[in-house]
């Protein structure tokens, strides 16, 4: 089970983003028309970012959520955001952990959030069924991931007469011009999956599909570089509505529906009420800044150090 630690280089996951307003934008065009989808003036207990990093997506559940928790294995990142986080969101959470070993109790969330991370995940079964545990019945999850088959993979691949790229699997892409948080002579994982694939770990867990569309369609350095943000971020929602049915575009989002067997979404009044020991999933007991496994055979100790919980095992 491999990692992606963006802390043992001093990754700093916010200047991926500079230069990025296009795809930015395209992104939250997608995850805002994906919440129309959500039952009408509802109010949601807790939200969680998983992978959410310094923040960019928790800008959507502001008004709608009492609680937003984000998580992410990079402890550095959400320490250094931490203070200007809390100024604009009073009741946000930071935890670093990671999505395999996730260190709530079950039921613990009504909405839930991953976008960008999923291609990090060489276990994608693991993380699918931690997101069934900790998300509650009748909660919903917003799902991004790296479209395996769309356009230009398919064109290149149909060139290239690579009939084994169209197997229902996941992709590792090359690891060329793929180094984000590494050493450039690493081995990467990012991983591109099928829409069926995903799909089909979705149906295991018992979520129902609502809506899903396609971003980011003109992410092509070359339109980038000649045309106007303006004016690409503008095609793009165009298009994102043209194409929603089609999946061709490098990003899918999702939103689905939780129908397993789950209770209904822990109401605790304090947060530290829903944390457990991410290892064996027993509660824990607290004292100031330590949390101790109550779990005779485990006792593992975890840390908040600057404001965030670290429970990354």
């Amino acid at each position: 089970m491999k990692i992606s630690n963006y802390d043992e280089h001093n990754y700093d996951y916010s200047t991926y983003w500079d230069n990025r307003k296009y795809e930015q934008e395209a992104e939250d065009y997608a995850v805002s028309r994906l919440m129309n989808k959500l039952p009408k003036n509802m109010k949601f207990k807790r939200v969680v970012d998983l992978g959410g990093s310094f923040g960019r997506n928790i800008k959507h559940f502001k008004g709608n959520t009492s609680e937003q928790v984000i998580v992410d294995y990079s402890l550095k990142t959400l320490q250094k955001n931490h203070s200007f986080l809390i100024k604009q969101y009073p009741d946000i959470k930071l935890i670093a952990a990671n999505v395999y070993k996730l260190p709530f109790k079950d039921n613990s969330f009504d909405l839930s959030l991953m976008v960008r991370v999923l291609h990090h995940l060489d276990q994608p079964g693991v993380y699918f069924k931690e997101l069934a545990r900790i998300n509650a019945t009748g909660g919903f999850h917003i799902q991004e991931f790296s479209n395996k088959f769309h356009i230009k993979a398919v064109l290149r691949n149909l060139i290239h007469f690579n009939k084994s790229f169209f197997r229902n699997t996941k992709y590792q892409q090359p690891t060329a011009g793929n180094h984000e948080g590494s050493q450039s002579s690493e081995n990467v994982t990012f991983l591109n999956f099928p829409v069926r694939l995903v799909k089909r770990f979705f149906k295991q867990h018992r979520f129902k599909l609502l809506s899903s569309r396609d971003a980011s369609f003109f992410r092509i350095p070359f339109l980038k570089r000649y045309i106007p943000s303006q004016i690409l971020i503008f095609t793009e929602k165009v298009v994102q509505e043209v194409f929603r049915l089609i999946p061709i575009a490098p990003s899918r989002f999702m939103i689905l529906r939780n129908d397993g067997f789950n209770k209904n979404v822990l109401n605790n009044e304090e947060f530290e009420s829903i944390l457990v020991c991410p290892v064996c999933k027993s509660e824990l007991k607290f004292t100031k800044n330590l949390a101790t496994c109550t779990n005779k055979d485990c006792k593992n100790k975890f840390k908040k150090d600057k404001n965030v919980w670290d429970f990354r095992v």
